[in-house]
């Protein structure tokens, strides 16, 4: 009866929290997420190419906006006066934040300016790494901080739900 119960209570997590909860972005049921199909039929739910992005944000006529992001996260090294430390990253367009109608709650999220076609120089750190890193300090908007060895400045802070938990 036990495992019967802990197995319905971990289903039913599971179901609202990917399936029944809405998103925490103002207007969530207007977003769209676009997928890639590998045409070896390997992947009907692929990544898009940063072309095709630019493609469908020059031609489509129905989206107020158009953002890309990495749909994966990956480690990166964070030094600091404390030493190094790890924590997870993502590549997102200058205008994901807008796109989702979030905007921070410390400092600013970027602008089109943000990014030069090298390399970014600015960062908005995730509201977890801001409390678990940097301990909430409030002076961190401005101050540079090296992230796996290249010194970026820290513009922002988001809200604490910015992306819902990632699976997997």
């Amino acid at each position: 009866l036990a495992l019967g119960i802990g197995a319905n209570a971990a289903v039913f997590g599971v179901v609202k929290s990917v399936l029944l909860d809405a998103l925490p972005y103002g207007d969530a049921d207007r977003l769209v997420r676009v997928y890639g199909r590998f045409l070896d039929g390997s992947s009907e739910r692929g990544p898009l190419s940063a072309g095709t992005v630019s493609d469908i944000a020059g031609r489509q006529r129905s989206f107020s906006s158009v953002a890309a992001f990495a749909g994966y996260v990956s480690d990166a090294v964070f030094g600091g006066d404390g030493g190094p430390s790890v924590a997870r990253l993502a590549w997102v367009q200058p205008n994901l934040f807008r796109t989702l109608g979030v905007t921070a709650v410390l400092g600013r999220t970027f602008a089109d300016d943000d990014i030069p076609s090298d390399t970014a120089r600015v960062v908005v750190l995730a509201h977890g790494v801001w409390q678990r890193l940097f301990a909430g300090d409030s002076g961190i908007v401005g101050r540079d901080i090296r992230i796996n060895g290249i010194p970026r400045t820290v513009i922002g802070v988001p809200p604490p739900a910015l992306l819902p938990r990632a699976r997997g």
